[in-house]
């Protein structure tokens, strides 16, 4: 619905709907995963979580974590301490993947 335009990014954060299973492995017929291939870019940063920590925490909080926390362990691990500060109301998983500098 955010991607289709109909709500809107503040909407989708308490959308009634939001946790809606639309794909899942094993379904028939099975779904067409979602692909975007780019290139690497050396110090780039990925941010691998569960729904537990973008419940908690707005884009912005996440932005000025991982600009404050330039280890990904420690941007990881304050990124969890963040999201359980603010209610920890579901479970909480995080990777934070660096891609090496050189």
């Amino acid at each position: 619905m955010l991607t289709a335009g109909l709500i809107s990014p503040a909407e989708a954060r308490s959308h009634p709907q939001r946790n809606v299973v639309t794909r899942y492995l094993g379904s028939q017929p099975a779904p067409r995963p979602d692909i975007a291939v780019y290139e690497p870019v050396p110090g780039e940063r990925f941010l691998i979580c569960s729904d537990g920590l973008t419940n908690e925490l707005v884009d912005a909080e996440l932005a000025q974590v991982f600009t404050a926390y330039p280890d990904p362990d420690q941007a990881a691990a304050e990124l969890v301490r963040r999201a359980n500060q603010a209610g920890g109301h579901d479970n909480i998983t995080v990777i934070v993947l660096e891609l090496d500098s050189q």
